[in-house]
């Protein structure tokens, strides 16, 4: 006697499938919306922003003199597309007519779990291919092309400002408004140091901390990102009370940054520093999705899962890269 596919088959497999799934989803939690924002959005296939550069400082005007118009600027226009992500398998006749229901169980049991732990694995791996592929001159076309529906991105390799997202000199992100001046974010040869952490600090808050118009902004990075073998350097360093090697000097990098050691970091000698959820964004566009359905023609069940999200740079200011890889 084989199982009973009754009429409401579909409804309880979908609910123990989700089960299953967020059983094993939720087992390990994820790392990258710690680190880049996430923003639900429940329409469209994508998402396009341009920068709004706000009005420049206050002028003296003397009483009696007509006030100059200024009008806001538009900075880049960066895109970004919601991209699909599925995965099917079907209950064939074996299955379902199979004595034991417990084996049945047992097999969908498996692959929901498998659906749970894909679906987070996905998502790691596009949000750090952004940073992964970040500095390569060639650009990349599967972390960076944001274009959808009747919005072709014209730099689809790229940033919304035709550059890599970690850049250096003649590759570097120019001013919107300013010309050929261009700011760096990037040093390709930089060893995780209690100095260079300075140094690349430095280069955040000060240096890169100005907007299209060469107004000055905040930036407070706050948050390393590296491979977890770099996790005894870096802890070493900011967790140490006295400067190391120089004991009676205050550390005064203890407690600055947040370390995040994410096993996603292709090369495990670079490093990011960072202003935690700002800069990339995620657009959560559908949570996963999973459908029990019988195809009629040919009289077989079917269980799917769909995932729909986005990842892009929306401002390039908040991240620094160190020994990345540019080919």
């Amino acid at each position: 006697m084989g199982i009973m596919v009754s009429g409401n088959f579909p409804e309880l497999l979908t609910q123990d499938l989700y089960e299953w799934y967020f059983e094993s989803y939720d087992a390990e939690g994820t790392v990258y919306d710690k680190i880049v924002e996430v923003v639900p959005v429940s329409a469209g296939d994508g998402i396009k922003g341009t920068e709004v550069i706000g009005v420049s400082r206050l002028k003296e005007i003397p009483d009696g003199q007509e006030i100059p118009l200024t009008e806001p600027s538009e900075g880049w226009t960066w895109y970004i597309k919601f991209k699909t992500y599925k995965d099917q398998i079907a209950l064939t006749d074996d299955m379902l007519s199979d004595l034991n229901a417990g084996k049945l169980n047992a097999d969908l049991m498996e692959f929901a779990r498998g659906w749970g732990e894909g679906v987070r694995i996905t998502e790691e791996e596009a949000v750090a291919r952004v940073f992964n592929k970040g500095a390569l001159a060639a650009g990349d076309r599967i972390a960076f092309n944001g274009s959808f529906t009747n919005n072709e991105d014209p730099y689809p390799k790229f940033i919304y400002d035709s550059k890599a997202f970690f850049g250096a000199g003649s590759d570097g992100h120019p001013f919107k408004l300013k010309g050929s001046v261009k700011l760096s974010n990037l040093t390709s040869s930089l060893d995780i140091t209690y100095d260079n952490i300075q140094t690349v600090y430095t280069n955040m808050a000060v240096t890169n901390a100005v907007n299209e118009r060469g107004e000055r902004i905040k930036i407070e990075p706050n948050v390393i990102l590296t491979n977890p073998k770099n996790r005894f350097v870096l802890d070493q360093i900011l967790q140490s009370v006295y400067e190391i090697d120089a004991y009676g000097n205050k550390n005064v990098l203890e407690g600055m940054f947040t370390p995040i050691y994410w096993r996603y970091i292709e090369d495990d000698n670079a490093w990011y520093m960072g202003v935690t959820r700002r800069g990339v964004r995620f657009y959560d566009r559908q949570p996963a999705k999973i459908t029990v359905y019988r195809d009629e023609a040919t009289d077989t069940w079917f269980a799917k899962i769909k995932r729909r999200f986005g990842v892009g740079v929306v401002q390039w200011r908040y991240w620094y890269g160190c020994n990345l890889a540019t080919s």
